[in-house]
């Protein structure tokens, strides 16, 4: 394995080749996965090379990025050298992506984040000395935990409601390597950007791997505001109910478990579904040049066409190695 390099999947078409992977001087690798849009890798990745001060590898799930997302990756990756980027050819959840890039870390640490997570100035180099100091496998930052409520069941069947603390919906960790010999998986599927933060606190406990808090380093969210049509096809793979259905229904055989009721959630699951059914840009195009053929100007069928095409993946059969 070559670090700074394009990792080809399997199934993949194209690839490139890099640098050494893994410089031994390194202490950590951050591994960052899209959370619901591609569209915010670029300034994700440029604030952390702005705002860390150690040497780091830097590992991206690319996720099945639009065309032009993939090339402003890849200028990166040949801007800085020491990242790599790992491509998919399907939409990946949030713990698939982090899978898929766990066998790639060789460095005594690495951090989990998602493209929408920013790290202020000091924030890693807290996580490293935390869990150097503290012989600590898994360290999170302040506020890292929140509280859920789980439904368990007693003997009898009966529901039991309790408080309890997981790591969010936008897990955010380190975790020494030594830890990822005691992990099969770090997540398993199915599962959605609403479980797999439940679904980690309760394999790191099975495992015995106690999270400690960092209360020295923040992390800040980004939201970016309406959902761009580059991002609506990824963005209502992740918040299809379906799958949460189906993510949900895995917590319950897994871990006997069901996450209850809370309003805060579901209004945040509300306002996810209502924006991954409004239509974007090309398609009320399309849709309004369809009316137009309907009512006979079949000039506009041509450019219905086109319009249905706006936003589809490229083919990267042509593409050379």
């Amino acid at each position: 394995m070559e670090f700074g390099q394009v990792i080809q999947l399997p199934e993949r078409t194209i690839g490139r080749s890099g640098r050494d992977l893994f410089l031994s001087h390194k202490d950590i690798t951050i591994i960052m996965a899209p959370y619901e849009r591609h569209s915010v890798f670029t300034k994700a990745i440029d604030e952390l090379y702005r705002h860390i001060s150690i040497p780091f590898n830097l590992i991206v799930v690319e996720g099945n990025a639009p065309e032009e997302i993939r090339l402003q990756l890849e200028k990166r990756q040949r801007q800085h050298g020491n990242m790599t980027i790992i491509y998919t050819n399907h939409y990946p959840s949030l713990g698939n992506a982090f899978n898929l890039a766990v066998p790639h870390f060789k460095t005594p640490y690495a951090l989990f984040i998602d493209n929408e997570v920013r790290l202020p100035k000091g924030t890693v180099e807290s996580l490293i000395k935390t869990a150097q100091e503290r012989e600590a496998m898994v360290v999170y930052p302040n506020d890292g935990l929140i509280g859920r409520q789980i439904v368990t069941f007693g003997a009898e069947g009966e529901r039991v409601v309790r408080s309890v603390k997981t790591f969010g919906l936008r897990p955010c960790f380190l975790l020494a390597h030594e830890a990822v010999s005691r992990m099969e998986k770090l997540f398993e599927e199915p599962s959605s950007p609403y479980t797999v933060g439940v679904d980690l606190t309760y394999k790191l406990g099975l495992k015995g791997l106690e999270a400690l808090e960092d209360k020295s380093a923040k992390i800040e969210m980004r939201v970016e505001g309406p959902v761009k049509a580059v991002d609506m096809p990824f963005y209502r793979t992740q918040w299809n109910r379906e799958r949460l259905g189906h993510a949900l229904d895995h917590l319950g055989t897994k871990w006997g478990i069901e996450l209850a009721e809370d309003p805060v959630y579901e209004t945040f699951l509300t306002q996810k579904f209502e924006e991954a059914q409004k239509p974007v840009g090309f398609e009320i195009l399309a849709s309004r040049f369809a009316l137009g053929v309907r009512n006979g100007s079949r000039r506009f069928q041509n450019a219905v066409t086109v319009l249905r095409s706006v936003g589809s993946k490229p083919s990267y059969a042509s593409k050379s190695a």
